[in-house]
């Protein structure tokens, strides 16, 4: 008696729906009557339906179940599929290159919002508006470094930090808690909406 082994054998085009399943779908070629072809390409897309049950998950898994069926075939069956035939070249083709983030961090922990503030603050033309938003700005540095790093870090290195992004445009002496800002912010825009 000798023994089949899977290592001897043609390979799977999809191991998914297993060896059995590939010799119904190369037993497909070998009948000659179409419509008799077709009868029974529709059973085996319901035999692989049933052995891999978690193509029908997905909102198009009768049409991946077509597709499959072309591709274990090697795009030579000829029946009649709901679906157009695929071809080799769409399931070779490489599919695009996502777009990476191409901004350089001078300080990785401030983030890309950090430095649009700074460039928004940088664009005023008004020293004491561009002033306040520093003074916002470097207070939420201040928060953006604890959120990111266990250690305390001194005022002297946020104002510096400040100073290099924005190319020695935003200067400030201190730095208050941003606990501090918000309320102070709070008490204006409240003093502002009682006057209207």
């Amino acid at each position: 008696m000798e023994f089949e082994y899977n290592s001897q054998l043609e390979d799977i085009a999809i191991r998914e729906y297993g060896r059995n399943v590939q010799r119904m779908v190369n037993h497909l070629a070998t009948i000659n009557d179409r419509a008799e072809r077709n009868i029974a390409a529709q059973q085996v897309i319901k035999v692989m339906n049933q052995v891999n049950p978690d193509t029908t998950k997905a909102s198009d898994y009768e049409h991946k179940l077509w597709d499959h069926l072309h591709i274990m075939s090697g795009y030579q069956l000829d029946v009649d599929s709901p679906y157009q035939k695929p071809s080799p070249e769409e399931l070779l083709k490489r599919p695009d290159l996502p777009m990476y983030n191409t901004h350089r961090f001078t300080f990785r922990h401030y983030g890309t919002i950090i430095d649009q503030m700074i460039g928004t603050a940088c664009e005023e033309e008004s020293n004491q508006t561009r002033q306040k938003m520093a003074h916002y700005i470097a207070a939420y540095m201040k928060m953006a470094y604890k959120t990111w790093n266990d250690e305390k870090v001194a005022d002297e290195v946020i104002i510096q930090n400040l100073r290099e992004m924005s190319g020695g445009k935003l200067v400030v002496e201190t730095i208050a808690e941003i606990s501090e800002n918000v309320s102070a912010f709070k008490s204006k825009s409240n003093q502002n909406n009682n006057r209207n």
